[in-house]
This record gives structure tokens, sequence and C-alpha cells, in this order.
């Protein structure tokens, strides 16, 4: 694959970790603002464990791309699922045992931080189609 073909492909799942990160960061501001500073802090930590392995696993999937590296490709594919899904549990243990949380905001902001990953899409795509006139 050319190096063009993969760095826009790598772009593009930069932009949906960027988009992610800024859900999250709005997310928390609006549960500040309707609620208060430990709803907040447990939406922030919900987001964060989903963006942290996430943007791990986007690095690790796009490591190698190309036919010529199909192995590869699926290897850091399934090394990065596998990473994420246990980073992902362990922060969920950790967050329960050793932080003050509100058990509900923290599962919420986790879950409506996963819903990105239809919504961005969504959004990247139609980004896509204003911008090439399509």
């Amino acid at each position: 694959m050319s190096d063009t073909l993969a760095n826009g492909v790598r772009t593009k799942a930069l932009y949906f970790v960027a988009f992610q990160t800024g859900f999250v960061a709005l997310l928390t501001l609006k549960s500040g603002y309707l609620f208060d500073k430990e709803v907040a802090l447990s939406v922030l930590l919900g987001g964060l464990i989903f963006l942290l392995p996430n943007a791990l696993f986007t690095a690790m999937a796009f490591l190698f791309v190309g036919a010529r590296q199909g192995k590869n490709v699926v290897l850091s594919f399934y090394l990065g699922e596998v990473l994420k899904l246990t980073l992902v549990s362990m922060l969920f243990v950790m967050a329960f045992a050793l932080l003050e949380v509100v058990p509900l905001a923290l599962l919420l902001g986790f879950i409506f931080s996963t819903m990105t990953q239809w919504t961005a899409s969504l959004f990247l795509s139609n980004k896509n189609r204003m911008i090439n006139g399509c």
C-alpha cells in the first residue's frame, strides 16, 4: 500500500479518536453543569475507561496497513482487541475499588462514550461528503 494511502487510513483513525475525545470532554462539561463535581468526575472516568483502551487499540490496529502486511494486520488487530478488553476490565476494577465514584455516572460515561463508535462513523462520513461535494 502506498504511503499516502496508509497515511490517509491512519488519519481517518486519528479523526475517530479526536471525535471521541471531544465527546468525552463535552459530556464531562455538560454533566458538571447539570449535576455536580463528583458526577462530572465519574463521567470523565467512565469516558477515559473507554477512551484510553480504544486509543491503544486504534494505534495497534493501524500499525500495519496493506495487502502485503495481511498477517501482521490481523495479528495486531487481535492483539489490540485483547489488550483493549483487558485494560477496560482492569480500569473498571481499579475505579470501583480505589476511587469514590458515582457508579451510575461512571457507567453512563462509559456507555455514552462507547456509543461514539457509531456516531463518529456517521458524523465523519457526512463530513467527508460535504468536503468532497458528494
